[in-house]
């Protein structure tokens, strides 16, 4: 079995080639110029490549997993995760469809769940209130591009292993952090995201999108279990939202200025929402893709150890 990933230095797809790995798959991953790719299993076959239209390295793979993704929350950066997240994902498109891959697994995000039924041109025009939300949804819209063969997954907060993203929480409370994050999530493992992708190619339904999250628990509970195992402490009631918007205001405004990257931004922010998913749905991915969340304290102590 022929598999090609993209993303495949960190986060989900990081996860994903170990387990084709693993699995006796042969692994062919596409990077980028300033991937870091020395730590990647031997035998992975490797392709460099860049935003420009591309050849895929091998005809007729068994599948694409199309982790790749720009997860930016600032919007200095929005051009750049333009390119990243929707004309890349119509490059990824284009080469499986000119090499006959068989089948295409996308990666995307539980928060472009309130989007279902846009179209690109609704997309474009009238959703502002986040860009790393629109773009992933326009590049959920290119998929069916390549065909009925075809599955999105879509997780909410991953964490574990090779996370580059909510693991730098873990930092902020070892520091001493006083600001806990409002609102309730789910909390996923990356690796048993990238075993649902891998469950995809097999048992997928063509063309659905399947939720993957946990019951959702709030932000507090989450930054407790990680004090509990730094031995440190964490304040006692999660801070207001008011509270932390005017940080964010005041964090833009001097990135803005200095051309830095704030670490709390208004588009951050707007995660923190409560969202609602249908039972359905959450059966739905654990009946075809056998998707069983970790629950919340072992999955504290798996992020907690890949932090150190």
């Amino acid at each position: 079995m022929k598999a090609i990933v993209t993303g495949g230095t960190s986060g989900i797809g990081r996860n994903l080639v170990d387990i084709l790995v693993e699995k006796g798959w042969t692994v062919y991953v596409l990077y980028r110029p300033t991937s870091n790719i020395k730590d990647l299993p031997e035998g992975v076959h490797l392709k460099c490549i860049d935003y420009r239209p591309f050849r895929m390295p091998v005809d007729r793979a068994d599948a694409v997993f199309h982790c790749a993704g720009n997860t930016s929350h600032w919007r200095g950066d929005k051009d750049e995760q333009w390119c990243d997240n929707v004309l890349f994902t119509q490059n990824v498109v284009e080469a499986a469809r000119y090499s006959g891959v068989e089948k295409f697994i996308h990666l995307s995000t539980a928060a472009t769940h309130p989007l279902r039924g846009w179209d690109a041109a609704n997309v474009i025009q009238k959703y502002h209130s986040n860009n790393y939300i629109k773009t992933k949804r326009l590049s959920e819209l290119e998929i069916p591009r390549f065909g009925p063969n075809h599955n999105i997954v879509s997780p909410t907060v991953c964490l574990g292993k090779y996370d580059r993203s909510y693991t730098k929480l873990v930092d902020y409370i070892r520091g001493g952090g006083n600001m806990v994050l409002p609102g309730r999530m789910g909390f996923v493992s990356s690796r048993e995201v990238a075993g649902a992708m891998l469950e995809a190619v097999t048992y997928g339904i063509r063309g659905q999108n399947y939720i993957l999250t946990a019951p959702q628990v709030e932000w507090l509970s989450f930054f407790r279990l990680v004090a509990m195992e730094l031995g440190t402490k964490v304040p006692e009631k999660a801070t207001p939202l008011w509270a932390l918007k005017q940080i964010a205001t005041a964090q833009e405004a001097w990135a803005e200025w200095k051309q830095s990257t704030p670490s709390i931004t208004h588009d951050f922010l707007y995660l923190l929402r409560d969202y609602e998913f249908n039972v359905d749905e959450m059966r739905k991915s654990k009946y075809y893709l056998h998707f069983e969340p970790t629950p919340l304290g072992q999955l504290v102590k798996e992020t907690v150890h890949a932090a150190k």
